[in-house]
Parts: structure tokens; C-alpha cells; sequence
């Protein structure tokens, strides 16, 4: 019996590909939403400590100067805090695109491979049509040989 060759078999190896490619960008992009996460926690962590600190230092005395470093400090945190929220919000944008790539693109997949998918159920049908014929064929020829005998 012959082997069945999907003539579309380049077709679906590339959009596989397409497919990988596009679950290799959203993993890089998960990476660096949970980057940025982490990283906001950490600006969190360091305000929380400079105003235990700053309290500590007012409990013992401190100078003017001192003081005023922990407000520019805070103040320069929550820019940074600012500056990660936009950034996670764009992430989060490019998360939503890329799985509405990603949607596309398994919905691509899924159309070339149903097709082979049924492409190859007819070859096999008709492979075994032939199969059954030329048996059929053997028998009514044995059939025709012995009634002649």
C-alpha cells in the first residue's frame, strides 16, 4: 500500500513554526510582566522601610537634612512606581495581542491539519477500495480458472 503525502505538508510545518514562534514571544512577555511585578514589590518593600526608618531617625533626632533625604527618597520611588505601572500596562497590552495572534494562528493550525486529517482518510479509503478491487479481481479470476477446470 502506498504511503499518503499531504501536499500541504510545508504549509502546516510553517504555521506550526508560526504557532511555537508566537508561545516563545508570550513566554518572554510573561517573564517580564513577572519582572516588573517583582520589581514593584520591591519599591514597595523600600518605601515601607524608609518611613520605619525616617520614624526610627525622628524617635533619636534628626537634622533637617536628614529628613529631607526621605522625602526625596519616597518621592523618587513612587516615580519609579509610576514609571513600572505604565510599563506593566503596556505589557499587558502586548499580552492581549499576542494571544489573539496566538488564537489566529491554533485556528490556522487546526484548519490545515483537519484538512490532511481528512485528506488522508480519503487516500486510505480509496487505497483500500483498489485493495478490495484487485482482491476481488484475484478471486473471480481463481473462480473463472477452477470452473474451467
Amino acid at each position: 500500500m502506498k504511503k499518503f503525502k499531504f501536499k500541504l505538508e510545508s504549509v502546516l510545518k510553517l504555521k506550526s513554526f508560526k504557532e511555537e514562534k508566537t508561545k516563545a514571544e508570550l513566554g518572554v512577555i510573561v517573564s517580564k510582566i513577572h519582572r516588573c511585578r517583582e520589581v514593584m514589590e520591591k519599591i514597595k518593600d523600600d518605601v515601607n522601610l524608609a518611613y520605619r526608618e525616617q520614624e526610627a531617625l525622628l524617635k533619636k533626632g534628626a537634622s533637617g537634612q536628614e529628613i529631607q533625604f526621605f522625602a526625596h527618597f519616597v518621592k523618587g520611588k513612587k516615580e519609579h512606581m509610576t514609571f513600572q505601572q505604565n510599563v506593566l500596562k503596556h505589557l499587558n497590552e502586548e499580552y492581549q495581542m499576542k494571544i489573539n495572534d496566538l488564537k489566529i494562528i491554533k485556528g490556522e493550525v487546526k484548519v490545515v491539519e483537519n484538512l490532511k486529517e481528512k485528506k488522508s482518510t480519503e487516500f486510505y479509503k480509496a487505497e483500500e477500495k483498489k485493495f478490495q478491487a484487485s482482491i476481488d479481481e484475484l478471486t473471480l479470476n481463481r473462480l473463472a480458472m477452477e470452473k474451467d477446470l
